[in-house]
């Protein structure tokens, strides 16, 4: 008898290796659901809110912004050192030599 999950929260449920076979998550929310290795022939997904639940992106979102940070900062600091070491007709002569 395969089960019926039809609009119910299933947040952050843990299905892992089940045989959810012709399952019904009709409307249900499913995010951050574990469904690896679940047996899912005839699992009927018709409306199931899926994706990452909101504290996971809100996460993710700060940790990219965070790096992002990281590498402009290490960016600006190799430009100032470029400038403060190499005299400017240096680089100019360099630059007109590779192109």
């Amino acid at each position: 008898m395969p089960k019926d999950f039809s609009g119910k929260n299933l947040r952050g449920h843990n299905f892992k290796g089940q045989n959810l076979t012709g399952a019904k998550f009709i409307g249900a929310d499913i995010r951050g659901a574990n469904f690896t290795n679940a047996i899912l022939r005839e699992a009927d997904f018709t409306g199931a809110k899926a994706g990452l639940q909101r504290r996971w992106t809100i996460f993710l979102v700060t940790i990219s912004l965070f790096l992002s940070l990281i590498a402009g900062v290490i960016s600006a600091l190799a430009s100032f050192w470029v400038v403060a070491f190499f005299p400017s007709d240096v680089i100019i002569y360099r630059v007109s030599i590779t192109v």
